[in-house]
């Protein structure tokens, strides 16, 4: 029996419009759907149902993975996982595995699919939008021109350091230095160094757009995306 093929498939960011025809037809030919979230908590599965109705006839294999730093839990949530996964397609089954935006970026499929690797399964990235670029569409603004740098950040990361960085700043992901991040942004902007802008949600009902620093607040979410550019400087 062949074995089947594990694949990673971005849903986009949240407009059902913005899923590539590739992650349709892969999500249609696969027997099994891997869910990072449960039920009607898993965004990504909300998106699939929007552009592929007939679900119905897939199995389901709901995981919860813990967003926390505490590395036992959630290796061992991947082991169990990737465990599960390796079964199906031993058994000749395809299996899609669901996730916001793009599974290249910031992506549980990547840990996962590492163990599934290990075992002999065959694995695959479907690409989808990207949070950061559906943010930029939503604000009508371009990401970077001509030599200009982009760089995309974690909220782990150190925001002082990081918005040192020349050219245009991406921060996602946002956890618990997000109040750090934001008193940086706002003493930049009023400083006139900079230019920042985002939104939460983007694409979802929910979807929240900010103009400048001052519209920030803690609790703008997880799912909120930054935009930060840099003022050119006056010419003397």
């Amino acid at each position: 029996m062949e074995q089947g093929i594990f694949y990673g498939v971005g849903t986009g960011p949240g407009e059902a419009e913005l899923m590539t025809l590739k992650a349709c037809r892969i999500i249609r030919e696969c027997e099994v759907l891997v869910m990072p979230a449960l039920g009607s908590e898993c965004r990504a599965y909300n998106i699939v149902k929007q552009a592929i109705p007939e679900l119905d006839d897939k199995e389901i294999l709901d995981c919860s993975f813990p967003m926390n730093m505490n590395k036992e839990e959630r290796d061992a949530v991947h082991d169990q996982t990737a465990g599960r996964i390796v079964g199906f397609c031993r058994e000749g089954k395809n299996v899609a595995f669901i996730t916001l935006g793009d599974p290249c970026v910031y992506s549980t499929y990547t840990y996962v699919a590492r163990l599934v690797s290990q075992q002999g399964i065959k694995t695959r990235f479907i690409n989808g939008v990207t949070s950061f670029q559906a943010a930029a569409a939503a604000l009508d603004i371009d990401l970077v021109l001509q030599d200009e740098m982009l760089h995309v950040i974690p909220g782990s990361a150190d925001p002082v350091e990081a918005l040192k960085f020349p050219g245009t700043k991406i921060f996602m992901k946002n956890k618990s230095g997000f109040e750090a991040l934001i008193r940086e942004l706002r003493k930049l902007e009023d400083e006139g160094r900079i230019m920042v802008c985002g939104v939460s949600h983007c694409g979802m009902e929910d979807e929240v757009i900010y103009h400048g620093a001052g519209e920030l607040s803690s609790d703008a979410g997880y799912l909120t995306t930054i935009i930060v550019k840099e003022k050119p400087m006056p010419v003397l």
